[in-house]
């Protein structure tokens, strides 16, 4: 992971206005990361992009996969990332911007 990735999350783990349930999670990818564990990390961002408290935090997902996982994201199943980058394209709210992300981030994939 990127040290522009490490500081984004150790600032939202410090965030105190976020929900705890976001800085934990947080806190858990920070830890999955500096580990390698990456099957790991796959199954927490899962959870992530499904949290409906990550998901009420404005711009949280694309944020999060901006400064961590696009740096990372070769390290996955591409079918993982696939399914997180869906989840994230559903946070644009112009389609077009969506299909742009989707776009780009298959295009690093393949």
């Amino acid at each position: 992971m990127s040290s522009r990735g490490e500081a984004y999350l150790a600032a939202q783990i410090a965030n105190t206005s976020l929900p705890q349930d976001v800085r934990d999670a947080c806190a858990s990818i920070k830890a999955l990361c500096e580990r390698q564990l990456w099957h790991e990390l796959t199954l927490e961002l899962e959870s992530v992009v499904s949290n409906a408290s990550f998901a009420s935090v404005p711009g949280a997902l694309r944020a999060l996969y901006a400064e961590v996982v696009a740096d990372i994201e070769r390290k996955f199943n591409p079918l993982k990332v696939a399914h997180i980058a869906v989840a994230v394209s559903d946070t644009y709210s112009d389609r077009g911007e969506a299909l742009e992300f989707l776009t780009s981030t298959t295009a690093r994939l393949v």
